[in-house]
């Protein structure tokens, strides 16, 4: 059996999951990176065994590139590679339970631009579902998606009054404070409506923008290497 790599982008909140099998014990280097402006920048890098998966934790819209590497004769040799690509996809969008018809209002407008803009079928969860079936009888409301491994992607709009980890939401955040130890944590930026919330969830950070926060010090691909075969 030859090694295979599968990746995934349905896992309800959270990141991409990638699977590798295959019948030989080795380990691959599996690059997580994110296209910006035509430029690849390593997000997350780890080593992962034949028959074992992992996943990202972030949920939110990354224009993601996804490389796997393999070693041999202190060479490495990219076994995989492919892009994200969320156009004419059908995209899942699960807006949290807990808030008013006016806030699900807000997010669905964003959820319209996202399915414009990627030509992408949608499926929108909420208890509004009956109500918003009138407003835009074209799109597929339902109070409870029951198949979710059928889409490409999903995203999860919720907790916008006690927002969660910046992996999960990256417009929330805007100021780094510096600790005694050196690293850089980050510091809720409370300015920011509904509207701009569910943005951030749908279409990512905007690199240009001095206000939002990276959360993870990009490197290039070729220094992960290098480090990689000098293990």
């Amino acid at each position: 059996m030859s090694t295979s790599v599968n990746v995934e982008y349905n896992t309800k909140g959270a990141g991409p999951k990638i699977t590798i099998n295959g019948d030989q014990d080795r380990e691959y280097l599996v690059n997580y990176l994110a296209t910006y402006d035509g430029i690849d920048y390593v997000v997350q890098t780890f080593t992962l065994g034949v028959n074992l998966w992992y996943v990202f934790n972030r949920s939110y819209f990354t224009n993601w590139k996804i490389e796997v590497f393999e070693a041999n004769k202190d060479k490495v040799f990219k076994v995989h590679e492919e892009c994200f690509m969320p156009y004419h996809k059908l995209t899942h969008i699960y807006l949290d339970s807990n808030k008013s018809f006016e806030t699900h209002q807000n997010w669905v407008k964003v959820a319209l631009e996202y399915g414009e803009k990627y030509e992408a079928p949608l499926v929108i969860e909420t208890p509004y579902a009956s109500q918003f079936k009138n407003i835009y009888p074209e799109i597929d409301f339902r109070e409870v998606i029951r198949n979710e491994g059928d889409c490409y992607v999903n995203y999860v709009i919720s907790d916008f009054d006690n927002p969660p980890r910046e992996t999960l939401v990256p417009y929330i955040f805007n100021q780094q404070e510096v600790y005694p130890d050196g690293y850089q944590y980050p510091k809720c930026y409370s300015k920011v409506d509904e509207i701009e919330f569910a943005r951030g969830i749908l279409f990512g950070v905007d690199l240009n923008d001095p206000y939002y926060f990276k959360s993870i010090p990009f490197s290039k691909t070729e220094d992960i290497l290098n480090l990689y075969l000098q293990d």
